[in-house]
């Protein structure tokens, strides 16, 4: 409990407390998944109570919301404790998009202005373009970002 009490996990360090790979949180990680599903359980059935109900549907919209909030911050810790349990060996494909992921947020507007245009008039659902234009996006950007990181004044600003 020591990051609760005014220390940062960056001046802490992420290798003990919270964040610690045998931590409590990745230690818990069951704990926190059970919690993350009944709160937003809590939140959906107060929405759906909220919406149809005849009477009082101002407290069940204050449940929903409350249920929402816990369920946001259970679905965070959830999330983390996973990864920290689970997602232990270094994978390249992952480490690439860590490396690059600020030159593909620079970059992507572009790919995906341009993409949604060229593929405005193609007789496909909604979903297979959002796909193809998600893919084709996320694939050109990072591609961009990798080749330009090879040009050493800009490899040091993205």
């Amino acid at each position: 409990m020591y990051f609760l009490i005014g220390v940062g996990v960056g001046a802490y360090g992420l290798d003990r407390g919270l964040l610690a790979r045998d931590g409590m949180l990745t230690r818990h990680w069951l704990l926190w998944a059970i919690a993350a599903l009944t709160f937003f359980r809590v939140a959906t059935g107060g929405a759906i109570v909220a919406m149809t109900a005849k009477s009082s549907p101002t407290l069940w919209l204050a449940i929903a919301s409350f249920g929402f909030t816990l369920s946001c911050a259970a679905s965070s810790f959830a999330f983390i404790a996973l990864f920290l349990r689970f997602a232990r060996a270094p994978q390249r494909v992952l480490d690439s998009l860590r490396s690059n992921a600020y030159g593909i947020y620079l970059l992507h507007y572009a790919f995906v202005s341009w993409l949604q245009y060229a593929v405005l008039r193609a007789q496909w659902p909604a979903q297979a373009k959002g796909v193809t234009v998600f893919l084709c996006a996320l694939g050109l950007s990072w591609s961009a970002t990798a080749a330009l990181r090879r040009i050493p004044a800009i490899a040091r600003v993205i």
